[in-house]
């Protein structure tokens, strides 16, 4: 779920993670936040995190992963540690093929710094057609 883009609106999306969770219909709820730690662009909503508008939801046996902007260490602690139980990786797993490796060894683990070259996302595991896509993101491919 994503509630922030394609005209979706907060408090629709909680309801209706609110409904999956009480009807027993989902194992694990995935939020793509895009950004887990801005406030959201709804006015109304303002004052905490799209983060902590969705850790605030009782998940009762519903297990939380979210997306969005999580790409070093410290990332993943701050999302864990605020209640999510398990995180997905986006950007982050692009440039680091062994992403949840590199943070469980180093608390302190940080990604290259963009632009990348091709040959560092094919040494990746890039193949050349996902590489050819990365260069429609601005600043990410050299």
């Amino acid at each position: 779920m994503s509630p922030e883009r394609f005209g979706m609106h907060l408090q629709e999306i909680k309801a209706v993670c609110s409904r999956f969770i009480k009807e027993a219909m989902i194992d694990f709820l995935d939020i793509s936040l895009w950004d887990s730690f801005k406030e959201p662009e709804e006015a109304e909503h303002k004052g905490k995190s799209l983060l902590q508008h969705f850790t605030e939801i009782e998940y009762e046996n519903v297990l939380l992963t979210v997306a969005g902007q999580i790409r070093s260490a410290i990332d993943v602690r701050k999302v864990i540690d605020a209640g999510v139980d398990f995180v997905s990786i986006g950007r982050a797993a692009i440039l680091h093929h062994d992403f949840p490796e590199k943070v469980r060894k180093n608390t302190e683990f940080k990604p290259v710094t963009l632009p990348v070259s091709s040959d560092y996302l094919r040494n990746e595991g890039l193949g050349e057609g996902f590489i050819e896509y990365m260069k429609r993101w601005p600043g990410f491919v050299q």
